[in-house]
């Protein structure tokens, strides 16, 4: 991911956020995620999100990427394009 946040609370607003991964090398070999989040009370409010497969990845996961089974990660997603081939918007949780 170009940008990852684990962080609870994280604000994003007026810019671009673009994972061009795949315009250099197999695209079929690659996500190319271009945002991902692990935190909760997200707040992106005027951002381009570009990217491929799994552009915009919404997860609750610790920082050795493990699953979390308390809560669940809520995002509030204003005003913004987000744009992929597969999956433009995923996660788990």
């Amino acid at each position: 991911a170009i940008v990852w946040s684990q962080n609870n609370g994280l604000q994003l607003q007026n810019l671009t956020i673009a994972n061009s991964l795949g315009d250099g090398v197999d695209a079929g070999k690659h996500q190319a995620v271009a945002l991902r989040t692990d935190g909760d009370k997200v707040q992106i409010n005027n951002v381009n999100i570009l990217g491929r497969q799994n552009t915009f990845l919404v997860t609750n996961s610790d920082v050795q990427n493990r699953l979390m089974t308390t809560g669940q990660p809520r995002t509030l997603v204003t005003n913004s394009y987000i744009e992929g081939d597969v999956d433009l918007v995923a996660g788990r949780g």
